[in-house]
């Protein structure tokens, strides 16, 4: 008697836990409440709450809603997904087909790369074993993410990459042998509008160069023009016309030298812009009887 009394009082215990569509219910009235008065992060929470206590596809759909707007772009495709797949609601599931559709160029995506694969190989994001990912472009969502990656006989690595909303994030990781020097690195490389911070130099001084290239054919353009114009002039004067005339071939030259001048530094310039792999230094110069350009690093 005593034992089949434990029983069912732990039934009893346990039953009211397994579901509770009242609270659950009232976890969902108060989410959808906080969606209107746009306060997402609880609204989600609410969501979640009723989820847990009364599994409901109507709950996903909404709490898939919700976080779109905190950024768990990569969570709610996968609701919405779900639904379009398998939700008996004609309407829902048509809408949830639609707002899965138009979040995929949205979704944030990471690519996590081992070049030397060794064997039983684990990854795990946020936690999260993420093997599987492992050369795969994978949704994820937006925000900062830890992956730790390991192998029996290597020393672990782990790094946070920060991912944006429609952005693809690459980290390559090299592991370390245990008892070697720990000179492997693991690089995260954010795409789609995001230099990678070791390029970010030969950019800026590629830029630089164009800028400085720029400014030199646009002088040797002018005093070109006015080397023209003098020309002109000089064709046309009836007194020191040869002086007139050797002065526009001077400026002349002079145009020559600074549009060639600039348009060196110009050219590598876009080379270091569209290449962003190494240093380089340019340096044009100009003076009133002639123009150079420096150059120093590696390419």
């Amino acid at each position: 008697m005593r034992a089949g009394s434990s029983v069912a009082l732990l039934l009893a215990l346990v039953a009211p836990a397994a579901a509770d569509p009242a609270t659950a219910d009232a976890a969902f009235q108060r989410g959808r409440e906080l969606m209107k008065a746009h306060r997402y992060a609880e609204a989600c929470e609410a969501f979640e709450t009723s989820q847990g206590l009364d599994p409901q596809l109507g709950t996903q759909f909404n709490l898939a809603n919700c976080e779109v707007e905190i950024g768990k772009l990569a969570s709610a495709w996968k609701i919405y997904r779900k639904l379009a797949d398998s939700d008996p609601n004609p309407d829902r599931k048509a809408l949830s087909k639609q707002l899965a559709a138009g979040m995929a160029p949205r979704l944030p995506k990471l690519v996590v790369v081992v070049p030397a694969m060794p064997p039983q190989l684990a990854v795990a994001v946020d936690g999260t074993d993420a093997t599987g990912w492992v050369g795969v472009a994978t949704p994820v969502d937006v925000g900062r993410h830890a992956i730790v990656v390991t192998a029996p006989g290597f020393a672990p690595r782990s790094d946070t990459v920060a991912v944006k909303e429609g952005e693809l994030a690459r980290l390559s990781v090299t592991l370390t042998p245990l008892g070697a020097p720990a000179d492997a690195a693991a690089t995260a490389t954010p795409q789609a509008g995001e230099s990678p911070p070791a390029a970010s130099s030969r950019t800026l001084h590629g830029k630089i160069a164009v800028a400085g290239g720029g400014a030199l054919v646009a002088a040797g353009l002018v005093v070109g023009a006015v080397a023209v114009s003098d020309w002109h002039d000089a064709q046309k004067a009836t007194v020191d016309q040869d002086a007139k005339s050797h002065h526009a071939v001077v400026l002349g030259d002079v145009s020559t030298v600074l549009v060639v001048a600039g348009l060196i530094p110009a050219a590598i310039g876009v080379y270091l812009w569209q290449t962003p792999r190494s240093t380089a230094m340019v340096a044009p110069a100009a003076g009133p009887d002639r123009a150079s350009v420096s150059i120093a690093g590696t390419f």
